[in-house]
């Protein structure tokens, strides 16, 4: 991998941390926003499905849905 795919890789496996530790909160809509987010920014830099596919272990249909989606905000935490 080059360095920038390493920076791109990085980058999802964070967001796929993000989304194991909402997932464990129970908090599935935090965990969905994160994933969106990281297969949009990835996507949205020039990275390939393909890679993306390869690094998180998603199907292409799976990360099509996050890419037509429509983004949610990340949800405040706390008392509204």
């Amino acid at each position: 991998m080059t360095t920038c795919e390493d920076a791109h890789a990085e980058r999802l496996i964070s967001a796929l941390f993000q989304v194991d530790r909402a997932t464990s909160e129970g908090d599935v809509g935090a965990a969905h926003a994160a994933l969106g987010r990281a297969v949009r920014d990835l996507h949205g830099v020039g990275v390939p499905l393909d890679r993306v596919a390869q690094i998180s272990g998603l199907s292409h249909a799976e990360l099509s849905h996050f890419l037509t989606s429509r983004p949610t905000p990340p949800h405040p935490r706390g008392p509204a």
